[in-house]
């Protein structure tokens, strides 16, 4: 074989490394082509020990078959970088497989066995023509023979089966037509092609029988094998015979025989040599093995992702039905049924331009309360309003807008000098704005943004409008508040306000929501028995709504194609509306039962039990007065 190269694929181990040992002794070039590097640096390596070849007479190269890109990627590089081509073994093989599909959407068995060498041919035929006579060899089984492979047409062209067992056979059927297709297609070309049975060899073929077939069947047939191949398989050396055979000897040349046995020709199964059957499998293996597009190279991914994770798909679209219909059904049918009236009180609300305050808003109308709604959009304030006045009709004087920037302490006391100057009375205040995400470091005052929106100009304006509270008395103070608040077990009070060593997901949220219900504590325990005033904590649940509306500034673009639409499938399952999440805030301004009392937190119209850091009366005490420090009241 001197000065002839000859191109092995899985010439790493069993077959392929005898015949590689083989043809070296014979002063062929052999390149090996491989999945496994390091794999095949030590079959290298034993080459030069034990034929004590040339260096440049061996070379290794990586192919993995069972993906058509590093298929592509190898012939491309081979076809730059080698002269010649005299031989292609196509020996690289699989029985078992733990993986059903490869990422290009294909049986892992049908394409490593099969596939990928028809693509690797097709790619490599032209360095074959010029090296003619030249030869190429499919190293096929006896398993052909066997079910489900002679099933025909459907078994053989079944490319992305999902039987782990069954698609050896067809794998190794469809080595042997396309043998002869490409004999009868390439044979006045001066390329010679044979497909041979090297019978049974036990070889690293067999090494992924555990993981295919889990641990107990592996163990049933662990045992048998190993007693079979003792008494009847044939060594890699004496499996490689029929391989060599053909790669050398000389009287094949233009031999018209297909198949081999023992080195000696023999007859496949009679579809095997079906010419109908062969143009079939041919047309649909090109197609199959065509550079695939980016929608196509999608859609077989989302197949593969699909077929492998289909029961875990399967039980997460089941659960998020049953939260889709308990929140439709159930949830978000949930309403404050009371029907106490407001009339001749007024109510401030924070926020109430949109979402929970929105839905507060048009509730205490229609209860004939007056409703002051104070944001900081004036033009969102007075669509607010006229949808308000739309969907209650209520008088022009019942219902006001004011401006009111709670990220700006300025902004607070104008707010407040102006209420206190204009407004009679103030019977309740609802604390309802806020912000999850916020783009900004910190705001004029120097304080995050969200807990001076969520928490310090809520304070502030408690403080400014607690004179106009209690000329009302009895009156309440409402803060709306979160189950947020649970992830916070200790205050950093050298950061309290300005967070910036606050690293949680959901940043200074969580604290700030915490701070809110400590203030509650706090006016509870002052204003409740000797002013008359009430202070109550609501949370509304996870309501979607525009305090969500700043993520994508928060968060990156990154982060934000992340997080946004899995909480947008969440907002489908779990979420509760704006209406429904206002309920609780409507009965802690309303219910008449609350007026004496203690309880301090509440959820679905229910008292609660805040976390323990939250009813502390020195933490408190500690936040207040950090608290009235920050706003400058002492």
């Amino acid at each position: 074989m001197k000065n002839k190269t000859v191109l092995i694929t899985g010439g790493n181990a069993g077959i392929g490394y005898e015949a590689a040992k083989d043809l070296l002794k014979r002063d062929a070039r052999v390149v090996i082509a491989c999945r496994n590097i390091d794999k095949g640096h030590r079959a290298i390596t034993k080459l030069h020990l034990e034929t004590g070849c040339k260096k440049d007479n061996i070379r290794l190269m990586e192919c993995d078959l069972s993906s058509l890109n590093s298929v592509r990627k190898f012939a491309k590089l081979y076809n730059e970088k080698e002269d010649r081509l005299d031989v292609l073994i196509c020996n690289a093989g699989r029985v078992y497989t733990p993986t059903l599909y490869t990422k290009d959407g294909f049986n892992d068995i049908m394409q490593s066995n099969y596939l990928g060498h028809f693509l690797l041919i097709h790619l490599l035929l032209e360095k074959l023509k010029q090296c003619r006579p030249s030869r190429i060899i499919n190293v096929s089984s006896v398993a052909h023979k066997y079910p489900p492979a002679n099933q025909g047409i459907i078994a053989l062209t079944n490319f992305k089966s999902d039987a782990v067992w069954g698609s050896y056979c067809p794998s190794k059927a469809s080595q042997i037509l396309s043998a002869y297709k490409l004999k009868h297609d390439l044979y006045d070309d001066g390329v010679d092609v044979f497909a041979i049975n090297p019978g049974w060899v036990w070889t690293s073929f067999q090494d992924p029988l555990h993981p295919a077939v889990g641990t107990w069947l592996f163990l049933i047939l662990c045992p048998l094998l190993r007693v079979a191949k003792f008494i009847f398989a044939k060594t890699p050396y004496i499996g490689s015979r029929t391989t060599v055979f053909c790669a050398v000897e000389p009287s094949l040349e233009h031999s018209k025989h297909l198949y081999f046995e023992n080195c000696a020709p023999s007859k496949p199964a009679a579809y095997c040599t079906d010419k109908e059957l062969a143009e079939i499998l041919w047309k649909l293996s090109c197609e199959a093995t065509m550079p695939v597009t980016t929608a196509d190279d999608m859609f077989s991914m989302v197949h593969q992702f699909f077929e492998q994770y289909r029961t875990a798909i399967f039980v997460l679209a089941g659960t998020f039905m049953a939260g889709w219909l308990y929140n439709i059904l159930w949830v978000n049918r949930k309403f404050y049924p009371s029907t106490q009236t407001m009339s001749n009180k007024t109510v401030v609300i924070t926020g109430g331009n949109a979402g929970i305050g929105y839905e507060t808003a048009k509730d205490l109308l229609q209860r004939g309360a007056r409703v002051i709604i104070v944001c900081r959009s004036m033009n969102k304030g007075h669509e607010a309003v006229q949808r308000l006045r739309s969907e209650t009709n209520c008088d022009e004087k019942s219902l006001r807008l004011m401006e009111c920037d709670l990220c700006s302490l300025d902004s607070v006391r104008s707010f407040a000098r102006t209420y206190n100057n204009e407004e009679d009375r103030l019977d309740v205040l609802i604390c309802n704005a806020g912000i999850a995400w916020s783009p900004d470091v910190v705001t004029k005052d120097g304080f995050s943004p969200i807990i001076q929106a969520n928490y310090l100009g809520h304070f502030l304006l408690t403080q400014l409008l607690l004179d106009k509270l209690k000329k009302c008395r009895p009156s309440r103070i409402v803060n709306v508040a979160s189950g947020a608040h649970k992830s916070i077990r200790s205050i950093d009070w050298s950061d309290a306000f300005t967070q910036m060593k606050t690293f949680r997901l959901w940043g200074a949220y969580p604290a700030s929501k915490a701070f809110q219900i400590l203030l509650t504590h706090k006016l509870k325990q002052d204003l409740l028995e000797k002013e008359g005033i009430n202070a109550f904590s609501a949370c509304p649940g996870w309501v979607w709504t525009s305090i969500q509306s700043p993520m994508q500034d928060a968060l990156g673009i990154f982060g934000f194609l992340i997080a946004y639409p899995i909480l947008r499938l969440l907002k489908i399952a779990l979420a509760k509306t704006p209406e429904t999440g206002a309920r609780t805030t409507i009965f802690c301004a309303v219910e008449p039962t609350l007026e004496h009392s203690h309880e301090l937190y509440f959820e679905s119209c229910k008292a609660a039990q805040p976390t323990s850091l939250c009813t502390d009366n020195t933490t408190a005490d500690h936040l207040w007065k950090l608290s009235m420090e920050a706003v400058g009241l002492k």
